[in-house]
């Protein structure tokens, strides 16, 4: 049962941090001082608190505060935590002054679990969160990130109640038996939570301890409505084996397996309730909820809790471990219709434990991703990706955006002529069900930047339970088929390196079933990207403001390319900036020199047989703090469109996309060139990495002394 916590939550402003001193946090504070005549505001959930009149560029502490509505007192038979899908960026939580704990990270889910003993039947329940939204050195992202940052809750919150026994951590796997791709495989991964109870529940009852399953084709979606009926196609039991086998290591979301993984980096203690587990994304409960409380007379005195702390702790915050049962089988499927841009087919799996009044249902797709012949290939055939990043961001709403706006997004971009987007920091699931359904590939990144603290020991650990977390949301979307471990990441640091290497096998130790990469900036001196055993070359391009780049792009890229033979290149990012509204011809920021270098350059990667895919920056014009000329303020102009999306109202590039994403050059180079782009891109790799040093730390001293000057710690007098 899902209780959902969106809507109207007050509001508080801690400018001086005295909350935790004085129990904010607190039933008797909340309601001696909770007066919106008087103090407090009422804000939106979810919604960036940075949105509100005077808020534009705090950086300071925020409260939120909810009267909780009625909740079922079943704690012999269910489960209890509420889920954040996200929270920027320090999140404290609080229900009835017992503290639930602590989650460090915006842009992924986080549940904590808690015990019903804390909620009051005879008066109202209070939620108490305390935002920290300022980033941090050592932080993900780090405090030297360009792009702006966002506060408050700005995804849906809501209250879990979960059977004690049932099935979890869920993973769908396709195989084919064959090249023809005619008949394939369903591996479906499971553990059963509390596996012991349900054992002795089969006993009693006399029922075997088994599975269904059901499976139904769904088709293809247009605009979000499905263009077939569902229908069921297969159906079957499976036998629960109760012997104990081995963990399923790859869908485990035990935090003490990163922690394992990582051994060797010490003194960093993350909370366990931060680690709980993470239920599939298609998941319906046939629980109703009742208002009828059971045991009243029980709970109330267990409700006057002594002042114990011992006993306090261990009511908040279960620690019973319960050991999982993991189990796995295959469902063969004939003539599976395949996923892919063009055509994306969906399936649905139902589960049902034999004697479990769940159900759970997951949607996936029949598609294979792998690299042949230095190539990309999508259902073993040759594919370009041509794509382009989003930014979870329109600036009149922050980051809670609509799922209708979502889905104009993504129909927009595929309109244009798209087959894939980039994320610039992961994007809220419901984007992921979108691209799922239309049709869109996606290139997923973790925010590792490349001015984050490689050598902070947080730093690290923050980043292998990020990937751990995404990886463990978004496995069961047949649109996501990279991995990204970070962006423009100076891989000449020694600390850079060794980072990479543990995060790209970490990845594919949890999926070996997608491509993992990471994005440097570093055009020659990536030497050891074979070492970290990725999948892809994945450069960005700074193309900078005049057109000597631009002479020299073929040669460029042909240096690129030799500097790294061995692995499918994909330009990761490259875009030019412009002011809507500025027409004249080459001059800088206007709309017609966006266009010109663009095309320019896309026509040159589409002729270029090395390069596996491109991706343009960006859809949408998005803050950027240090941006700050007079056609920039504050924004990056990269966009198609400005921060403020008009229907049909795109720059000159965005409306002629269609006439330029597939052109090709006629002829882009000739053998004595590609012989000299050979030589040059060894005998230019010192010059380089001189010069990248250089950059590093000029950029590393710059983005210190700018971040401290633009946020505020006070809010703004109007």
């Amino acid at each position: 049962m899902n209780i959902e916590l969106d809507g109207k939550w007050f509001f508080f402003i801690d400018e001086s941090d005295n909350g935790i001193k004085n129990e904010w946090y607190s039933p008797r504070w909340f309601q001696e001082n909770i007066d919106i005549k008087k103090r407090g505001e009422i804000i939106q959930v979810p919604s960036n608190f940075n949105t509100m009149k005077g808020l534009d560029k705090y950086n300071g502490i925020v409260w939120y505060f909810l009267e909780l509505p009625n909740i079922p007192y079943r704690p012999m038979s269910h489960e209890y935590s509420i889920e954040f899908d996200g929270s920027n960026y320090l999140t404290e939580v609080w229900i009835n002054s017992y503290k639930l704990g602590t989650h460090e990270g915006g842009s992924i889910p986080f549940r904590l679990e808690f015990s019903p003993r804390i909620l009051s039947l005879r008066s109202a329940n209070y939620l108490s969160i305390r935002i920290d939204p300022s980033l941090q050195k050592d932080g993900l992202p780090s405090n030297r990130c360009e792009l702006f940052n966002w506060g408050g809750i700005f995804r849906a919150v809501r209250i879990i109640l979960l059977e004690k026994t049932r099935v979890y951590k869920i993973k769908v796997n396709t195989e084919f038996k064959n090249k023809k791709l005619d008949s394939a495989l369903i591996k479906l991964k499971y553990s059963i939570k509390n596996p012991q109870e349900y054992l002795d529940r089969c006993y009693l009852e006399q029922i075997e301890p088994e599975i269904e399953y059901e499976i139904y084709y769904l088709g293809h979606f247009f605009a979000g409505t499905p263009q077939y009926n569902k229908t069921l196609i297969q159906t079957g039991t499976q036998y629960i084996n109760p012997e104990p086998s081995p963990p399923l290591k790859h869908i485990s979301h035990e935090f003490t397996e990163i922690e394992k993984y990582f051994a060797d980096i010490s003194g960093i203690q993350q909370k366990s309730e931060d680690s709980i587990d993470s239920e599939p994304i298609f998941t319906q409960y046939s629980i109703e909820q009742n208002s009828n409380l059971e045991n009243i007379e029980e709970y109330s005195k267990l409700n006057q809790c002594e002042e114990n702390d011992k006993e306090i702790n261990n009511f908040v915050n279960p620690k019973e471990k319960i050991v999982d049962l993991n189990n796995l089988f295959t469902i063969t499927i004939q003539n599976p219709s395949l996923w892919s841009p063009e055509s994306p087919d969906l399936y649905e799996i139902t589960l049902r434990l034999n004697g479990i009044d769940e159900d759970k249902h997951i949607r996936f797709g029949f598609r294979k991703i792998e690299i042949k012949s230095n190539h990309i290939y999508l259902n073993n055939r040759p594919i370009c990706l041509k794509g382009i990043s989003l930014r979870e961001e329109s600036i009149s709403v922050g980051q809670d955006i609509s799922i209708i706006d979502r889905r104009k997004d993504i129909i927009d971009i595929k309109t244009m002529g798209f087959n894939a987007i980039r994320t610039i920091i992961p994007h809220d699931k419901a984007l992921l069900n979108i691209a799922d359904e239309e049709g869109l590939l996606i290139f997923e990144d973790i925010p590792l930047y490349s001015l984050s603290n490689f050598k902070s020991q947080k730093t690290n650990l923050l980043a292998a339970n990020f990937i751990h977390k995404l990886i463990s949301r978004d496995y069961n979307h047949p649109s996501v088929i990279i991995w990204s471990i970070g962006s423009n990441l100076p891989v000449e640091r020694l600390e850079c390196r060794r980072l990479l290497k543990r995060l790209v096998s970490f990845a594919k130790k949890i999926d070996s079933s997608r491509l993992v990469t990471y994005e440097t900036n570093r055009y020659l001196i990536d030497p050891y990207r074979k070492n970290t055993n990725c999948d892809l070359n994945c450069v960005s391009l700074s193309l900078g403001k005049n057109l000597k780049f631009i002479s020299k792009f073929k040669f460029i890229l042909d240096m690129i390319y030799f500097s790294n033979r061995n692995f499918p290149l994909i330009i990761s990012k490259f875009g030019v900036e412009s002011k809507k509204g500025t027409t004249r011809a080459k001059k800088i920021y206007s709309e017609t020199y966006q266009y010109l270098i663009i095309s320019y350059i896309i026509r040159i990667l589409n002729a270029k047989p090395y390069i596996s895919g491109w991706f343009l920056h960006t859809y949408r014009d998005f803050r950027s703090p240090y941006r700050l000329n007079k056609y920039q303020q504050g924004f990056d102009r990269n966009g198609l469109t400005e921060e403020i999306k008009k229907q049909g109202d795109k720059k000159l590039l965005g409306r002629l996309m269609n006439q330029t994403i597939d052109v090709k050059a006629k002829k882009t180079s000739n053998r004595f060139s590609s012989v000299l782009a050979n030589f040059f891109s060894y005998l230019l790799k010192p010059y380089e990495l001189f010069t990248s040093l250089l950059k590093y730390f000029r950029k590393k001293n710059l983005l210190r002394t700018k971040s401290q000057n633009y946020y505020l710690k006070n809010r703004e007098n109007y």
